[in-house]
């Protein structure tokens, strides 16, 4: 309606309603939820396969590329995820800080990379690097956190990504140093011109 080419959505849109966890207030908690089901409970991964399916054949219909979020947890499952999904139809916005609390943001993204259509960019510290509780998902500038940027950036070229670099920053005053950051690694693999970010 608004007239976007690509719709980024979490795999938790495709949990059971009546399994989905509520906080206090009534509201659904169902990035957990899915996380939680998805090892408990099998039927699960048939929603999410089928969902993505039934959904990129309707976003297909309207004229809308849907791109499927990698997460802070579940990541490496998302080609799991989208193997009944047409690829034309689905493919993946990696998110870099996500990435990089889920498992290694530059393994991810070569895993990833051939269905990489859209990306979050922000940084954040990882997995592990706060003993004793999740990682943070700081939603950092670029170069702020401890991601791989050139690492990730060459895992993207080599996939042929040509997307937008989206950067999704808790303070958005930080984008145009971000920006140029990454600009600056694109640029010194090579690549200027083939792609801006």
């Amino acid at each position: 309606a608004v007239g976007a080419p690509i719709l980024v959505i979490h795999h938790s849109l495709f949990a059971a309603p009546d399994r989905l966890l509520r906080d206090g207030k009534g509201k659904p908690l169902a990035r957990e939820t899915v996380d939680r089901d998805l090892l408990d409970w099998p039927p699960m991964l048939a929603r999410i396969q089928e969902g993505l399916r039934l959904w990129g054949e309707e976003a297909h219909a309207r004229g809308v590329l849907l791109a499927l979020e990698t997460e802070v947890t579940n990541s490496e499952r998302l080609l799991e995820f989208l193997r009944q999904a047409n690829p034309a139809y689905v493919g993946i916005c990696f998110d870099a800080g996500h990435a990089h609390i889920s498992s290694d943001a530059v393994a991810l993204a070569r895993q990833l990379a051939p269905r990489i259509v859209y990306t979050h960019i922000h940084d954040n510290f990882g997995k592990g690097a706060f003993p004793g509780r999740d990682a943070d998902d700081a939603h950092f500038p670029v170069g702020v956190g401890s991601i791989d940027w050139e690492g990730v950036l060459q895992a993207l070229h080599q996939a042929g990504y040509r997307g937008w670099f989206n950067f999704e920053l808790y303070d958005p005053y930080t984008a145009k140093g971000s920006r140029i950051k990454l600009q600056r690694i694109w640029d010194r693999l090579g690549h200027a011109g083939a792609a801006t970010p």
